[in-house]
């Protein structure tokens, strides 16, 4: 992205070509490749040699420091791989998880790390028992409400549109209770988890933000807007989520961030009511987690050149804003009879995987 009309210095270059190898380490043992891309600097060294244009590209990716422009990152909400992968933490520069961050940084002593939190949602401890649906799992019932001081009040949570006495959920995750992102009473407990969560933490993701709530099949019911007889348009979701992070912003210091997960893809991002309207001042990134691939195809299913030349552009979209991305290309088709979601299983070997590799870190060092 950009790279391909800049003219990197042999340092530079060296640089890149280390973040590859790392990467493709990283792949091979995760299913994926997870790539940050930052300003370094605003301070630039031109290349004079370059076309007028091409110095413009040249002068906001190259940084004075010469450090790469892009580096690696550890969405480990799902940890970090076990001891096995003991040896490759020390290569993230940034990793999001649940896990202690002592011990995270006991790996990699340099990283930033991010309290991974769910976004618009809640488990049922927060949940009144009365508003938790008859088909919910035992295992998940047994502990609604039992957040004690912390469970959320009633009007706080989401209830569906065709019960209004009834919360609703994500139908793949079914222990992910939706929240009203402005309700006053979301907003005091956004507000008060991003203070107590971030404590030992370098700042805050927020996942599952964006639009995908109000899909088709997303929620067992469309969440019900009060007052009326149906469910948010986008653009209301947007500007309620807005309010979240700004809460969330509010309960953690200037010198902690604050990164938000639901950009999804270049198709999704360019629509004119997509989650990049939730870049703010309060924000210090967006993430990405079906760029250059679509998560559960096939290891051997492209997209095609229209949506890689999207996801491209987002790229360069976020840069022109001055946030941080943080681009996730994922391979969890869940193939072959183990049904594991890593690809590992699917047709072709490593073979195939290897040309997944190839294909999305050039996509990402163009």
């Amino acid at each position: 992205m950009g790279l391909i009309r800049g003219r990197l210095s042999k340092r530079g270059l060296r640089l890149l070509l280390s973040v590859t190898v790392v990467a493709s380490i990283v792949a091979l043992l995760s299913g994926g490749v997870a790539i940050q891309q930052y300003y370094a600097s605003k301070t630039v060294v031109q290349d004079e040699t370059l076309t007028v244009n091409e110095q413009d590209i040249n002068a906001s990716l190259v940084a004075a420091v010469d450090k790469p422009t892009f580096k690696l990152f550890a969405p480990a909400w799902r940890m970090l791989g076990g001891d096995a992968n003991k040896a490759n933490v020390k290569y993230f520069d940034e990793i999001f998880t649940n896990m202690d961050p002592a011990k995270v940084k006991a790996l990699a002593p340099n990283a930033k790390v991010y309290r991974y939190t769910l976004g618009p949602y809640v488990t049922s401890r927060y949940v009144d028992c009365s508003l938790i649906p008859t088909e919910i799992g035992a295992s998940i019932k047994e502990n609604c409400g039992k957040a004690g001081a912390d469970k959320l009040p009633n009007d706080a949570v989401a209830r569906q549109v065709r019960n209004h006495n009834l919360a609703t959920y994500a139908v793949q995750f079914e222990n992910n209770f939706l929240i009203l992102p402005d309700s006053p009473a979301a907003l005091e407990y956004a507000k008060n988890e991003a203070t107590e969560k971030v404590k030992t933490y370098d700042g805050i993701l927020s996942d599952s933000m964006g639009v995908a709530p109000l899909g088709p099949g997303y929620l067992v019911d469309p969440v019900w807007k009060e007052g009326t007889s149906g469910t948010y348009s986008k653009l209301e979701w947007l500007d309620a989520q807005s309010k979240l992070l700004q809460a969330k912003k509010t309960g953690i210091s200037d010198s902690k961030s604050l990164i938000f997960n639901g950009l999804a893809n270049g198709n999704a991002y360019f629509q004119e009511d997509s989650a990049k309207r939730l870049f703010s001042d309060a924000i210090y990134g967006g993430m990405a987690e079906r760029i250059f691939r679509e998560p559960h195809k096939s290891v051997d299913e492209w997209i095609g050149e229209a949506a890689w030349k999207k996801d491209v552009d987002m790229i360069i979209d976020v840069q022109s804003k001055g946030k941080r991305g943080y681009w996730w290309s994922k391979c969890w088709s869940g193939g072959g009879s183990l049904k594991r979601d890593t690809c590992l299983d699917d047709s072709g070997g490593d073979v195939a995987r290897d040309k997944v590799r190839r294909f999305v870190m050039v996509s990402y060092l163009m």
